[in-house]
């Protein structure tokens, strides 16, 4: 079994989890090697804007599209609903990373 098609299994896991992302007072555990597909998250974790391992987002108004987000990195995968898509195209560009915008393989739901 190719080591890529498990990394899914690691998603909001903590087992061997390195930073907490809070996001309107709920936790994902997640991993530094992941998130630093995106140049946004590279270079805060080089700088040490990862306080204690963790960051927080309050007053967060797009959740959903963010652990939607986090989790592509994870798996590759998009699965929202039509009209929410606009906002996880925003955070690809946002976060730097466009092959969310170009991926081939979106669900709607």
């Amino acid at each position: 079994m190719d080591v890529s098609s498990l990394v899914h299994l690691f998603f909001n896991n903590p087992t061997f989890s390195d930073i907490t992302m809070v996001i309107n007072d709920e936790p994902l555990y997640l991993h530094k090697i992941i998130l630093a597909q995106s140049p946004k998250f590279a270079a805060a974790f080089k700088n040490g804007e990862d306080h204690h391992n963790t960051i927080v987002l309050e007053n967060y108004d797009f959740s959903r599209e963010m652990k939607s987000f986090l989790r592509s990195l994870y798996d590759g995968t998009i699965n929202l609903e039509s009209a929410n898509i606009q906002f996880l195209l925003m955070l690809s560009v946002e976060y730097g990373v466009p092959w969310i915008e170009k991926r081939k393989s979106v669900s709607i739901l």
